[in-house]
């Protein structure tokens, strides 16, 4: 188990001769050639690939390192071996030494069909001049590995790896913070619409009562004087009436005839 594991560690890492190996060498070539474009952040792009390698590289040899090379713990492990499970295992790390050795195989079976599926016709040309053991690429994933290997040295020695962070840095934390601040924005929206609403309500109900008080005053009989006639008793309506029949009364008088 620890041997099979060990493989599947140097290929997630990219170590030569196995497939994350011709992956990462692909992807790096990408990378470079898109950055020699001239865009700033597609150069920072390939910075960042670099150093999630390194950081692969010490994640997983720290994975390897506290399995089977750290010191033993009280967790008991069963000693029962299964046939199958390294037989599986077998075979996963026969496929990734064959694609290690035989990079250009993988490349034409399944990265150029899968490009031209995506649109990119001229993507067999495109591969036809890359080497996967050209001598920068591997002393580059080899310097990387290095790199990663000195890191989980460093954070093993020095305990970073079991430093816990203050809560507002962890992703839970964050998520808390931001869940508690919107709350507070919500609530404080919340008062806000009561508070225009209640407002709002108040100003109707004032300007409701006062209308209704005026419109009941202005129901109620009256009495007037026109000229030299007195009018007793009368409401509203009534002297609407009135006015209205005297203004029609002019106006057949005076102006129709």
């Amino acid at each position: 188990t620890a041997v099979l594991m060990f493989i599947a560690v140097l290929g997630i890492t990219g170590a030569p001769g196995l497939n994350g190996y011709a992956s990462k060498t692909l992807l790096h070539h990408a990378v470079s050639h898109a950055a020699e474009t001239g865009a700033q952040w597609l150069v920072w792009i390939e910075r960042l690939f670099l150093l999630v390698g390194v950081g692969t590289a010490a994640s997983f040899i720290k994975l390897y390192y506290l399995i089977f090379m750290g010191k033993p713990t009280k967790i008991k492990v069963t000693d029962n071996r299964s046939f199958g499970l390294h037989l599986a295992m077998g075979l996963l790390a026969a496929v990734m030494v064959g694609i290690g050795l035989k990079p250009e195989m993988f490349a034409s079976i399944a990265v150029v069909p899968a490009a031209q599926v995506l649109g990119m016709k001229n993507a067999a040309a495109t591969l036809d001049g890359l080497s996967f053991w050209h001598l920068g690429d591997v002393l580059s994933m080899i310097i990387t590995l290095t790199l990663g290997a000195l890191v989980c040295w460093l954070g093993l020695r020095s305990g970073v790896f079991h430093w816990h962070p203050p809560a507002w840095l962890t992703l839970e934390g964050m998520v808390k913070l931001t869940g508690i601040r919107i709350s507070l924005i919500w609530r404080r929206g919340a008062e806000c619409y009561s508070f225009v609403v209640n407002a709002v309500r108040g100003v109707s109900r004032t300007l409701r009562y006062r209308l209704y008080t005026d419109f009941r005053r202005f129901d109620k009989s009256r009495s007037g004087t026109i000229g030299k006639v007195n009018l007793t008793g009368i409401s509203a309506d009534a002297a609407l009436l009135i006015v209205v029949l005297m203004f029609l009364i002019v106006l057949y008088t005076f102006i129709i005839k």
